[in-house]
């Protein structure tokens, strides 16, 4: 592997990365931590509540996601062009304008000059319209990520490519999610006080609804455009991109039985009424701590895995 090549994979991980979290985000804070009241408790040190918080985290990873989209159209130019990378500077012009990546690129740019834009309000003055503006904005850049997929290479209007459109939504939905309650709310998690408890559960009760459709979804998706992709079982032992493939499958086999866990187990039993041993609640609510801890982990090894197929071709 060349350096453009595994620089192209990196900066590409990270862009992916920061839009699943945008999208995840923006959705969970109108469907999930806004309606259960957890936005407006206050975090114990910060001297601000969680959407105040978690306003900033969004902003940064819009930030993040257009300095790793940049950074990736560099890189992509340099390995895709075989230009050397003192030269690509000269030739990303040409890029942008004649190829169809380019105009995706130049797409993706302005939707994310709109994100910060309405990131940015959201923190100085969090209104309802700058959350809708969120959800669609990261929806459209949701959709660009499979414009320049495998199943687009058919055109948009087939039906593999709107099924991979729907895989994109609902995963990032659940993972997007599943980083979002982690790292913006994981002090709300890790809280042994009682005053919020009933904010708490409303709020997990909410995202386990969510990521219970995201999920089964995705798996429908995801199920189908595998059939789509993979004619023959040689291209999964012969080729890099089957070999990839079922290592990702693997790693979201194990997002699917944590979110299973939760689901059906650790959940219930924090819904458990007439529970006198607060003890009892506060030890199952750190296993759910834990485990979304480990699911937000395996989401960044899936994302990793799905930025290295995105560039490598079925065909082997």
């Amino acid at each position: 592997m060349t350096i453009p090549f595994i620089s192209m994979i990196v900066a590409y991980w990270i862009f992916l990365s920061c839009v699943v979290f945008l999208a995840g985000a923006f959705i969970s804070k109108a469907l999930v931590t806004a309606p259960s009241g957890a936005d407006i408790c206050p975090v114990e040190g910060r001297g601000s509540c969680f959407g105040e918080v978690s306003s900033v985290y969004i902003f940064i990873s819009a930030i993040l996601a257009s300095l790793a989209n940049l950074i990736h159209l560099f890189f992509h130019v340099s390995y895709m062009t075989e230009t050397p990378m003192a030269e690509t500077f000269s030739v990303i012009p040409l890029f942008l304008t004649r190829t169809g990546y380019g105009n995706l690129v130049i797409l993706r740019t302005a939707i994310l000059a709109l994100l910060l834009i309405v990131a940015y309000f959201n923190i100085k003055r969090p209104k309802r319209w700058s959350i809708v503006s969120g959800v669609i904005l990261s929806l459209l850049l949701l959709a660009s990520l499979s414009m320049s997929s495998h199943q687009a290479q058919r055109g948009y209007f087939t039906i593999a490519f709107l099924l991979d459109v729907g895989h994109v939504v609902s995963v990032s939905l659940w993972i997007g999610g599943v980083f979002f309650i982690r790292f913006c709310y994981g002090f709300f998690l890790r809280d042994r006080g009682k005053d919020l408890w009933g904010v708490f559960l409303g709020m997990i009760k909410r995202f386990s609804s969510l990521a219970t459709y995201s999920v089964a979804l995705a798996g429908l998706t995801g199920i189908v455009l595998a059939l789509i992709r993979i004619n023959g079982l040689s291209i999964l032992t012969d080729t890099a991109y089957g070999r990839t493939f079922v290592a990702k499958v693997f790693v979201v086999s194990g997002i699917f039985a944590l979110g299973g866990i939760n689901k059906f187990f650790i959940i219930p039993l924090l819904e458990k009424k007439g529970n006198p041993e607060w003890e009892s609640l506060l030890k199952v609510k750190k296993y759910l701590y834990w485990c979304i801890t480990i699911e937000a982990v395996l989401g960044v090894l899936a994302l990793l895995i799905t930025s290295l197929l995105t560039h490598l071709s079925p065909e082997g």
